[in-house]
Formats: structure tokens, sequence, C-alpha cells
């Protein structure tokens, strides 16, 4: 039987090993949640959880976080810091076509729509784990498998569903995660952003503004501004293997 080792070849190994060291600072960074899963199943590379994993986040909340050392969806200053979101899938707009569309709402008004679990509309209102949609207003992503639902597991919500708790809770835990990637970028010699390039959705909506997913020179400025000239961006479709990434860097 081929070990693990073996069937990854020199090159994976290499880059395992340059990641395990810490040299090489592998960030999954939007658009989707999944970015996370398809790195792992294409490097076969296990990472501490880091702030892009679990929502959807356009290259614009991307550069904002690089900026920043703190996420709270309670409240910045007296104003709101969070709105629950109703998510459109294959939006058509007039002039940019087809996309994504988060529209704000309330509590309220997501709890009267998401009625029956079984609905085949239900992931409109409520992510694939009956966690509601929840947008951070001041770095403009949509947090996802956090703020739970009454429809979500126990196993996921700790068997609370406050909204207070789940708020501190996600406000908490990203915070912990931003500062995890900015020690990790800040310790490694190589920093490598992988986007999710979906090819059907050119921009993410937010009520009525506009985000371009394939503006990935925002990230490139941010990260540049705050890790300095170590930085790069690549879309996920553009590395294949670990001889792809180990290019990159060299």
């Amino acid at each position: 039987m081929t070990s693990m080792d073996e069937s990854i070849g020199s090159s994976g190994r290499e880059l395992h090993e340059l990641i395990a060291s810490g040299q090489l600072a592998l960030i999954p960074a939007g658009f989707r949640c999944h970015t996370k899963l398809l790195l792992s199943e294409k490097f076969h590379v296990s990472q501490e959880s880091l702030p892009f994993d679990s929502g959807f986040f356009p290259p614009a909340a991307v550069a904002s976080l690089l900026r920043s050392d703190r996420v709270d969806l309670a409240q910045f200053g007296s104003e709101k810091g969070h709105a629950v979101c109703m998510k459109f899938e294959h939006f058509m707009h007039e002039e940019f076509g087809n996309g994504i569309k988060f529209q704000t709402s309330s509590y309220e008004e997501i709890d009267e729509l998401a009625r029956d679990r079984n609905a085949p509309n239900i992931n409109q209102f409520l992510d694939s784990t009956f966690g509601y949609y929840t947008c951070d207003l001041r770095n403009c992503f949509v947090l996802a498998h956090f703020n739970w639902h009454k429809f979500s597991d126990i196993k996921n919500s700790g068997g609370s569903y406050d909204v207070l708790r789940n708020i501190t809770h996600a406000s908490s835990i990203l915070t912990k995660r931003v500062n995890r990637m900015h020690e990790t970028c800040f310790r490694a010699k190589w920093v490598v952003f992988a986007i999710y390039d979906i090819k059907k959705y050119k921009y993410m909506m937010i009520d009525d503004a506009i985000f371009d997913l394939n503006d990935f020179d925002v990230i490139l400025s941010a990260a540049t501004e705050v890790y300095g000239n170590k930085c790069q961006v690549v879309a996920l479709s553009q590395i294949n293997s670990p001889q792809d990434i180990l290019d990159i860097i060299s």
C-alpha cells in the first residue's frame, strides 16, 4: 500500500515542510466557505482555522480584515455591527450580469419566512447547517455557520440559540482567527492567498453595494501594506499541484 508521504511526491513533501515550519503561509481567502476544503483536498494540507473559512468574503472584505485586528459584530461605537440576510444565488444585474446577492433583513422576518426546515427554498434564509446569514456591516462579509437558528443541531449550537451569545461568540472566534492569520503571515517567508474564483459569479452584492469578485489587486495591496513584499494572490484554479505553489514562491 502506498503511504500518504509517497503519494504526494517530493514537491508535496516540500510544500508540507514549508507550511509546517512556518516558512510558507497558505491562506484560503474567500470567496466561499469551501476554499479551505478545496485546498485540503488538492494538497492534503491541514491547517488551523483562519478568518475566511466560514462565510462569503469578497476581495474587498478580505482586504478590510487584513488591515484589522478584531471583529465586533455586536456594535461599532453606537452603530449596529451586524444584520441577518437573505441569500439570492444567480442574481441577474442589468449591468453586471450574474452574481450572488445578500439582502439585509431582520431576525423577525427570517424567522417568519423560515418556518419549515425542509422547505425547498430554506437555504435562501438559512445556511446548510441552519445558521443565519450574518453580515458584518463594517467589513462587508457575510458569515455562515455561527449564528444559530432554532433548526440547527444542538451539537453546532452548544444548546443555545441566543443571538447575543451567538454574536459575541462569533466575534471572539473571528478575532482570534484574524490574529492567528497575522501571526502566521508575519512569521512566514512567503505568503500566498488562494481565492476560489467561481467563474459563474462576477460580483457579490450586499443590498445595493456591489463587490467585484475578481479584484485580487485590493487583497495584494492590503497584504503588501501589512506584511511587506512577500505576498502573492492566486486563483485556486491556477494551482493544481504542489509544484504550482512552489513555482509561485520560487
